[in-house]
């Protein structure tokens, strides 16, 4: 099995999409390829994202505008979709903004193209009787910077395939 992870960063839970972190990986924890984009253009506002999720990582694609962004995602995703169970940490507000964004670029082409289901991360912790609070990091063992897209799709990934393989 396959997993298709993103994550996404906002101005704001309901802002625009400034940067967007994805990762496919199987069930043995390997990265089998990833994206990461981030769009600049536009200075960000709210003052918890500016503390929390600046700076974006350098080696992040760079796009020209918000649109070659979205679209490179979608891409990115398009070729992904039919092998994989798409998922997110917690997909609403951020992610689900994401995918709207993406879908209303080209909705007579991609709203048949929409995910489903996501799988949501902080369901599968609740499910298995756990807080759906719990600390990623910690849980998956992986070390990264807390909101830098990459590492919390790379971290929502690992947490759920191990979720999963552990009996109910």
């Amino acid at each position: 099995m396959r997993y298709f992870s993103f994550d996404a960063e906002t101005d704001g839970l309901f802002g625009p999409v400034f940067a967007i972190g994805a990762v496919v990986m199987d069930q043995n924890q390997e990265i089998l390829d990833q994206f990461t984009g981030v769009f600049s253009g536009e200075p960000i506002v709210d003052p918890w994202v500016r503390a929390n999720c600046l700076p974006v990582p350098e080696d992040f694609q760079a796009y020209s505008s918000r649109e070659a962004l979205l679209n490179a995602f979608w891409n990115f995703y398009a070729r992904h979709r039919e092998d994989c169970t798409i998922l997110a940490d917690t997909p609403f507000p951020v992610e689900a903004g994401l995918l709207r964004a993406c879908i209303d670029l080209d909705p007579q082409n991609r709203m048949q193209l929409s995910p489903y289901p996501v799988i949501d991360a902080a369901s599968v912790f609740f499910a298995k009787g756990l807080d759906s609070d719990t600390d990623r990091m910690e849980f998956s063992g992986y070390i990264g910077r807390k909101h830098d897209p990459l590492a919390d799709a790379i971290v929502s990934a690992i947490c759920v395939i191990r979720l999963l393989k552990e009996p109910t």
